[in-house]
Parts: structure tokens; C-alpha cells; sequence
């Protein structure tokens, strides 16, 4: 009976562990990296690790609804590896930096 008992409360452990944050949304040319976290896991903070030694472009909070969207210094440029990490150093994978979108870039006035 307590290992039945030790199971359940190591499989209710489990299932209750925060996930590490996500990236899922940065684009050359632009100045936000978005993603999700769990809502208590903020501030995020965004990380370029291109380089031996990574970079701190921003950081922000958590939305109620599980997701982020955060500015970071200078536009972003194509291929560069991002993370995430939250309070608890929860790190996010590796997300490449995708090819620039197509358009005017958010928060760019119109060509002309």
C-alpha cells in the first residue's frame, strides 16, 4: 500500500512540473521574440547564444493566457540561435531566427 502511494504522489509530481518556456515566433528584421511560458514563470528572458558568450536582448512578463511577447535590443538577424529562460532557469531549445517576413516590418513606417 505505500508504494502504491509513493507512486501516485511521484506521478502526480511529475505531471504537475512546469514545462520550460517556448519560443515560437522570431523573424529577421524584427525587435519581439514571442512564445509561451506557464503564467507564473516570468520575467522571461531572452538570450542570443550565436556566440561564445550569449547576449541578453530583453526580458519580460507572462501573460494570463500562457503567452510572451518580448522586445529585445536591435533587430534580429536570420539564422541566430535564441533561447528563453524563465525565473526558475528553466531554458527553452534552440530556435533559429527565421528569414524576415515578407511586408513592412511591425513598428517600420511604410516604404516609400
Amino acid at each position: 500500500m505505500k508504494r502504491m502511494l509513493l507512486l501516485a504522489v511521484a506521478l502526480a509530481t511529475v505531471g504537475t512540473a512546469q514545462q520550460p518556456p517556448a519560443i515560437r515566433e522570431a523573424y529577421a528584421h524584427e525587435m519581439v521574440v514571442s512564445g509561451n511560458a506557464a503564467t507564473d514563470s516570468g520575467p522571461i528572458t531572452v538570450m542570443n547564444i550565436q556566440f561564445p558568450a550569449p547576449a541578453k536582448l530583453g526580458s519580460g512578463e507572462v501573460a494570463p493566457d500562457g503567452t510572451f511577447a518580448i522586445a529585445v535590443k536591435g533587430p534580429l538577424t536570420e539564422g541566430h540561435g535564441l533561447i528563453v529562460i524563465d525565473k526558475a532557469g528553466r531554458k527553452s531549445a534552440r530556435f533559429n531566427v527565421a528569414p524576415a517576413r515578407s511586408g513592412a516590418t511591425p513598428g517600420e513606417p511604410p516604404k516609400k
